[in-house]
């Protein structure tokens, strides 16, 4: 815990999910769960912390490691509080605890107008980050069975070829909390291609969605099987500009931009090939 005279920063525990809750759903209008700040605390423990006034919770930030990796998100701070420093001191916290923990790159997705605090804190800018939505519906694709857990080796092969990252963690709590709508390509016996989505209440998130991108038609599959289980119920999809072929894939589909972000990185420069990464899987935690 930092002392900061009347303000103090401490680590989130599940007392304080209804509180990260409110602040992402309720005031930020995110499509989000209190469950999935239970994940946040359960993937990178003791790196999510609460900023305090008086004992009174006032704002929040995550981080979530991947070996010498990291991200930061859900930086977020009550109104009435904005203006006063308080962003700033939660994400000095998270970048000290990160850089404690050895971690060479640290990432993020920042709106635009918080562009130039990140930029103070040694952040560069690295790309910009899609926004895409559209409702789900019955088409007439290739019909996939859902990914088996026996190949989520093959999907965690896939993702870090194009991340640069070792997500395991994520995938398999991805993958046990929302195991219906993972689909796995193969092309003669190899994998080739995976896509995850999570049902968060009123919206079906995609992510992560990588394929090789020799075979644009493998990922475009793939998405289409998630439409069709989810008739009717709104998608959202992020996904880096650099992947043309996502884009013209999306578009195809009807899908509709909404929106943009920023990624932006501090110290190492990240390693990843956009070209297969169709889906990112989510901003907050990349």
């Amino acid at each position: 815990m930092i002392d900061l005279g009347e303000k103090q920063i401490k680590v989130m525990n599940p007392s304080d999910l209804q509180f990260a809750y409110h602040l992402a759903h309720e005031l930020e209008k995110w499509t989000t769960t209190q469950s999935y700040f239970q994940r946040l605390i359960d993937f990178t423990p003791n790196g999510c912390f609460i900023a305090y006034s008086d004992n009174k919770k006032i704002g929040m930030v995550s981080t979530t490691i991947y070996d010498n990796a990291a991200w930061i998100g859900s930086l977020i701070v009550l109104p009435e509080y904005r203006g006063n420093g308080i962003g700033t001191i939660l994400m000095e916290k998270a970048i000290q605890f990160l850089e404690d923990n050895h971690v060479e790159t640290i990432r993020l997705d920042a709106v635009l107008e918080i562009i130039p605090l990140y930029k103070k804190l040694g952040f560069m800018e690295e790309y910009e980050s899609l926004r895409y939505t559209s409702f789900g519906r019955e088409r007439d694709t290739q019909k996939l069975k859902r990914m088996k857990e026996s190949e989520l080796a093959d999907a965690i092969f896939l993702d870090k070829q194009y991340t640069g990252l070792n997500r395991e963690k994520i995938l398999r709590r991805v993958y046990s909390d929302f195991s219906d709508l993972n689909f796995l390509i193969r092309k003669n016996g190899r994998a080739h291609g995976f896509i995850m989505a999570k049902n968060l209440n009123s919206v079906i998130k995609i992510g992560p969605w990588i394929c090789d991108p020799e075979f644009p038609l493998f990922a475009d599959i793939l998405i289409e099987n998630v439409i069709n289980k989810i008739n009717g119920k709104k998608i959202w999809v992020g996904l880096p500009v650099g992947n043309d072929q996502s884009v013209k894939i999306l578009d195809k589909l009807g899908f509709s931009k909404i929106g943009s972000s920023m990624r932006m990185y501090r110290g190492k420069k990240p390693n990843e090939d956009v070209k297969g990464i169709f889906g990112i899987g989510s901003p907050e935690k990349g």
